[in-house]
């Protein structure tokens, strides 16, 4: 089976992150999958606080869906 359903990742506006020295201003990733129950299982798992998460640390991306 093709992988038809993606999710882009960017980085939200002034997001420490995207300093030079660590991921830039420009940096996008993307993931594809083969439905779109694993987009969402992942969407979910990225969406919640990862257990090293200070209190007070907050995900600092963009979610994008794409479809092929």
């Amino acid at each position: 089976m093709s992988q038809k359903y993606g999710v882009k990742m960017t980085l939200q506006e002034h997001s420490p992150l995207s300093a030079e020295h660590l991921l830039g201003e420009n940096f996008a990733a993307e993931r594809w999958f083969d439905t779109q129950e694993e987009r969402a299982e992942f969407l979910k798992s990225y969406q919640t606080p990862f257990i090293y998460y200070r209190r007070s640390d907050t995900a600092t991306l963009n979610y994008e869906l794409l479809e092929k």
